[in-house]
């Protein structure tokens, strides 16, 4: 073999391996930016969907009714003022939140796949707004519960009837925003927004 065949042969195999290295470098690189491009539309989505939730959240809290919207309610005769507003509003919390709840289950649904993208420490925005949802759920059964078990002018004892009243209040202001001053879920809702848009930017930021 000719020194010329020998330079020629070396450059050849030296080609196909620049050209191997080219190709590998660009496999990687695509598989990195496409791998960061789904995880940006991941979290882009989650997030959308956490803005939606607040909004659906405080229209499901709505403190007044639509016209005819509780007209479907069977309430039963001779029903007292006290027993008719509470079953009211626990019939406009349930009915509102069935009309939406495709969004609760399509956040929780999600969750997964985005704790197996950003680990389980992600998740804690999901669990913050599902207690959220456990709470608003829980208030209703106590006053499902309240409006089974006695009606406030049956009561006698006057402390009793204050402590039944503030228990009543406490409720109610999970369920419905009455005023900024007994506010109690706004203020947590907030708080899971902030969490997840610092989330998001964080993993946004670091998948470009």
């Amino acid at each position: 073999m000719t020194v010329l065949n020998t330079v020629q042969s070396v450059s050849i195999i030296f080609a196909s391996l620049v050209a191997s290295a080219a190709v590998i470098y660009g496999v990687k690189t695509w598989r990195r930016e496409y791998i960061g491009k789904r995880r940006i539309e991941l979290a882009e989505e989650v997030l959308v969907l956490f803005y939606e939730a607040r909004d659906v959240i405080s229209d499901i809290r709505n403190p007044f009714s639509y016209p005819g919207e509780a007209d479907t309610r069977n309430s039963p005769d001779n029903e007292p003022l006290q027993d008719k507003i509470i079953n009211e509003r626990i019939y406009l919390f349930y009915k509102r939140y069935y009309e939406r709840r495709e969004l609760f289950a399509k956040i929780e649904s999600i969750k997964y796949r985005y704790m197996a993208q950003f680990g389980e420490d992600s998740a804690k925005p999901f669990k913050d707004l599902s207690a959220i949802l456990g709470d608003m759920w829980g208030s209703a059964l106590w006053l499902v519960d309240y409006s089974k078990d006695a009606n406030l002018s049956e009561l006698q004892n006057p402390q009793e009837i204050k402590r039944r009243q503030d228990e009543i209040s406490k409720h109610e202001a999970v369920l419905r925003r009455i005023s900024p001053h007994n506010e109690l879920i706004t203020p947590r809702l907030e708080a899971v927004i902030s969490e997840i848009e610092v989330q998001s930017a964080r993993i946004i930021g670091k998948s470009k």
